[in-house]
């Protein structure tokens, strides 16, 4: 069997990432098994004690430039993989896409057990990577690499495909009026509490716009037991508890 795949962190998913599950279906109609790959990660409790660092004595909803750079580079990861994986399969359903979500106990990443995983003792060793453009170089170097360690009989024919917009105007109008609905905004207009850009972004009813929303949103929030900033030592002592304290404070 032919296999077309792509993988990523989905957090949250967005209306452009039904151009990815469009694709994928595309693929399927022509004789493709079209999995969906989706990682797991959650956000760390350093990431929450790192992003009230950036906010103590403000409200990062009234604070844009705190909240970018939380939603950008530190809380990344609000929902869990079983809440993404909901969402997708909602999409998925709503398309009527035969497109199949990955839920066993692999860990989703590019590596060798994954393809193992897809073909098996498949005669017919085809793999089909869809990737942004931003991983093409990486995944394409990923799959040389691969190859070269397996013995000929065993090696896996694998493509890397930059992903393309699928001529669907209705889908690609909406892609254009949600003004680049990566997820990183997502996660910023969370922060912002502003459901209505939220919206944009969201590919499905209002009804399933509030239910992400709203799962986003308590994701992004700081737990009470990271709202803590350890004050900075006076005096640098010698004891071991002072050498501790030390590296707790700037660690």
């Amino acid at each position: 069997m032919k296999h077309v795949i792509a993988l990523g962190r989905f957090n949250p998913p967005t209306i452009g990432h039904s151009l990815l599950l469009a694709e994928l279906d595309e693929y399927s109609k022509r004789g493709y098994n079209a999995t969906l790959f989706v990682t797991s990660s959650m956000n760390k409790p350093q990431e929450y004690r790192r992003a009230f660092k950036l906010i103590p004595g403000r409200n990062p909803a009234a604070d844009e430039e705190a909240a970018w750079e939380i939603a950008e580079e530190v809380l990344r990861n609000p929902l869990s993989k079983e809440q993404k994986i909901d969402f997708l399969e909602h999409v998925i359903q709503e398309h009527g896409y035969n497109v199949e979500v990955y839920k066993g106990e692999l860990l989703v990443r590019l590596n060798d057990k994954l393809f193992w995983e897809l073909v098996g003792d498949d005669r017919e060793r085809e793999v089909i990577v869809l990737a942004g453009a931003d991983r093409v170089q990486e995944y394409t170097k990923f799959a040389e690499d691969f190859n070269e360690q397996q013995a000929p009989g065993l090696r896996i024919n694998i493509q890397i495909i930059e992903v393309g917009k699928r001529k669907d105007k209705a889908l690609t109008a909406k892609i254009g009026e949600a003004d680049g609905a990566a997820s990183t905004k997502q996660r910023y207009f969370a922060i912002l509490d502003d459901f209505e850009k939220f919206r944009k972004g969201v590919d499905g009813d209002e009804d399933f716009a509030w239910d992400m929303f709203n799962a986003v949103k308590a994701g992004m929030e700081i737990p009470e037991e990271f709202r803590v900033l350890k004050k900075k030592p006076t005096e640098e002592g010698n004891s071991i508890r002072d050498y501790l304290d030390r590296v707790s404070y700037y660690g």
